[in-house]
Order: structure tokens, then C-alpha cells, then sequence
């Protein structure tokens, strides 16, 4: 199982067909889930696929580093943010800061790891 961070659980559409053709590879043992905190598991996955599968991650601005064990947990919003009429603030630009200062933009921010 490989879990991804998406700040707020966002995704654009070149981002979810990339994630669509990882899980079609693995046939009836792939599959996804969408978590409580706004994350994609992605099931069937194989050691030997993943250097592939993180430098497409990577390719389309995803990443799954510090998405697991005792890592900070992935910034969530409001699933409606910046479509809701009524919303005051559109918490999408705080969350993806926050994820990138959690992830170093990618690279690994182990200051705050475990904490």
C-alpha cells in the first residue's frame, strides 16, 4: 500500500488520471481509498514498481513522502474549498503551505518528523 499527502485531498485531472493508470496496472489487486484525512491509499502495489511510481508521482506534483507511521498528518479543509458561495476564506493556499513547510516542498522536513 502506498499513501499519498494531498493538502485539503485535492487533485487535478492530469494528477488523478496519473493515479488511475497506477492502480489499472495491478488489475483486480489494485485498488484505492479515499482516507478520512483527505489522502489516497493506493493497494497492490509492488516493491520493485515503486522507484517508477514515485518519479511519476513527482512528474505530476504529487508525493507520498512522510505520508505514514509516525509522520504529521496531512493538512485537511473543507472538501468544498474555493467552490463554496458561501465559504468566507478559501483555506486551499494555507493548506498546501503547511504541507510543503511539513514535507520541506517534497524533500523531507525531519525537524518535525515524528513529532
Amino acid at each position: 500500500m502506498m499513501r499519498l499527502k494531498l493538502p485539503n485531498g485535492v487533485t487535478t485531472s492530469a494528477q488523478t488520471r496519473y493515479l488511475a493508470s497506477v492502480i489499472r496496472k495491478y488489475g483486480k489487486d489494485g485498488c484505492a481509498d479515499v482516507t478520512t484525512r483527505q489522502n489516497w491509499q493506493i493497494r497492490g502495489v509492488t516493491l520493485p514498481d515503486v522507484p517508477e511510481i514515485l518519479t511519476g508521482l513527482a512528474e505530476v506534483g504529487l508525493t507520498s513522502l512522510q505520508s505514514g507511521m509516525d509522520n504529521v498528518r496531512n493538512p485537511v479543509g473543507n472538501p468544498l474549498a474555493g467552490i463554496d458561495p458561501d465559504e468566507i476564506v478559501d483555506t486551499r493556499p494555507y493548506t498546501n503551505l503547511l504541507s510543503q513547510f511539513i514535507t520541506a516542498n517534497s524533500l523531507g522536513n525531519p525537524t518535525i518528523t515524528n513529532l
